[in-house]
């Protein structure tokens, strides 16, 4: 990964030197044009028919962090729901709670859960209260959400709750389930008629029990149609030469980020040099 850093780098200033006094303007043309050659080949390969996903905590070992395990969207903790979705990933910043797949103990004879062992917590913590909700972030447009919310006690019902917002943060409907006893499950589902979630979160409403536990996250999206800008990886809402040092920062680390991945693949490799060169000289 270091030697693909390097080599970004060097394409990059050589890009720069073009694009200034060095190179004639047919040349300049020539490079946009292979660029331009380069995102239709790479985009004509992404996906287009409608996808069922599926984030079930049982598939990870105790204490995973799921916030970006899956390329379609991203989990994070919120800890005030009058601030969310315009805050998303703070929970308040620098204290990022991770949300995290946790065993669950047998008792009485059964699990807290809706499927297997586990289920969504924050941190080392099993329940998602109002101040420990789920936050969703979809990178491609959701026509549909579902999660499981367990009762946990027999004197206290939990009553779950599910919300949904567009990609600019106005808020859509909300869903809650009945109240719900000890190891009670309810499902919270929100169908659109159109692709336009943005954001989701899941948490055990203030008006009851806020030790209710969620479990097997669905979600349905329309692949190809995008809810962010591609290249902008510091999210400033402008392409330029600042998402250079996070777009390498996350090439070669590794990890994933929706901006980072510009041919809509599902990671962040080195074929996304190409489309984020075009965005960037593009802009």
């Amino acid at each position: 990964m270091i030697v693909l850093s390097a080599a970004f780098h060097c394409i990059i200033n050589a890009l720069v030197r073009a694009k200034g006094n060095s190179m004639n303007s047919f040349s300049w043309i020539s490079i946009q044009n292979l660029l331009s050659a380069l995102l239709l080949v790479v985009l004509s390969a992404s996906p287009t028919s409608a996808q069922v996903y599926v984030i079930e905590p049982d598939d990870y070992a105790e204490r995973t962090e799921l916030n970006n395990v899956h390329p379609q969207v991203e989990l994070a903790i919120h800890s005030n729901l009058d601030s969310f979705p315009e805050d998303f990933g703070e929970h308040p910043a620098p204290n990022i709670i991770p949300v995290t797949a946790l065993e669950n103990e047998d008792i009485f004879g059964g699990y807290f859960t809706s499927t297997g062992t586990k289920t969504f917590g924050n941190g080392g913590v099993r329940f998602n209260s109002s101040s420990r909700a789920i936050g969703m972030r979809f990178l491609e447009p959701a026509t549909s959400v579902r999660i499981d919310a367990i009762g946990t006690s027999n004197t206290n019902a939990v009553v779950g709750v599910l919300d949904v917002f567009d990609a600019n943060g106005v808020f859509l409907e909300s869903v809650e389930t009945t109240t719900l006893d000890r190891q009670q499950v309810g499902a919270l589902a929100i169908s659109r008629d159109q692709a336009d979630i943005g954001y989701a979160r899941a948490y055990s409403s203030e008006d009851h029990s806020q030790f209710g536990r969620f479990d097997n996250l669905r979600f349905s999206t329309v692949p190809g149609s995008i809810m962010f800008e591609l290249g902008d990886v510091n999210r400033d809402g402008t392409n330029d030469f600042a998402d250079i040092p996070p777009f390498i920062a996350v090439l070669t680390s590794g990890t994933f980020q929706a901006e980072a991945d510009c041919d809509l693949s599902g990671a962040v490799d080195f074929l996304d040099i190409a489309v984020f060169i075009f965005f960037l000289v593009g802009s």
